[in-house]
């Protein structure tokens, strides 16, 4: 195993499941793709996965890449109301580099980052706010939607289970959960997304199609204590 292990290191060194560098994901497995299909016909036993799981926290423990200077877990230490900043973020954060979304959330504190005032703003000035995450216009509309369905379906506090942060707009399955793990600090459940669906394919954690199943399959292969090391939100 050792060997096989070190065979991988080229691609695990860029595969480190949180994404942290996403765009790298893919430049890795590409390195690493022989390798990893030769070693993943069969499914990977749990001794394997654990393997894999400490050579990519060994590989990412110098925490250098841009998240874990600019992610969701910062921004929920820094917050003033640590949920709902926390939950903006995550919207936010929908297909755009931490930087983007970083530097967002601290326009919004600037402008004022509260339920109430949120819902003073207009959908025109928030558009220019958000000018930086991809997806902006939609965004907005999708924060001015949440936040009024948070202040009158749920007292003005965010959502404290998965079923309920769902009904927000712009908060799927993943985002839901890593809110969740960001607020508690216990993950509810494993956060899938395509970097974690691809990774876990390729080393042969699961065989599924979509994200979908591979939350299902990890979640009934994976022990609950690892659940918090496959896509933490720091």
């Amino acid at each position: 195993m050792a060997a096989a292990m070190a065979s991988w290191r080229p691609a695990l060194a860029l595969t480190w499941i949180c994404a942290a560098c996403p765009g790298q994901v893919f430049v890795g497995l590409t390195r690493g793709k022989k390798h990893i299909q030769q070693r993943t016909r069969q499914y990977a036993s749990q001794s394997e996965i654990e393997k894999n799981i400490k050579l990519i926290k060994e590989l990412r423990k110098d925490r250098s890449a841009p998240v874990d200077r600019l992610g969701i877990h910062v921004i929920h230490k820094q917050a003033e109301d640590p949920c709902y900043e926390t939950l903006v973020a995550l919207i936010l954060s929908a297909r755009t580099k931490d930087a983007a979304t970083y530097d967002t959330i601290q326009v919004l504190r600037q402008h004022g980052l509260t339920p109430e005032n949120i819902l003073r703003t207009s959908v025109a000035t928030l558009t220019d706010l958000l000018a930086k995450v991809n997806h902006y216009n939609k965004k907005a509309l999708y924060l001015k939607e949440t936040t009024s369905m948070i202040v009158d379906s749920f007292d003005g506090k965010v959502p404290t289970t998965e079923v309920d942060l769902k009904k927000l707009k712009g908060v799927g399955e993943k985002s839901a959960l890593l809110y969740l793990q960001t607020v508690s600090g216990k993950a509810k459940g494993i956060a899938v997304d395509s970097h974690v669906h691809t990774v876990a394919n390729s080393l042969g954690w699961v065989k599924t199609k979509r994200a979908e199943q591979t939350r299902k399959e990890l979640e009934e292969r994976l022990p609950v204590r690892w659940w918090s090391s496959i896509n933490p939100p720091w």
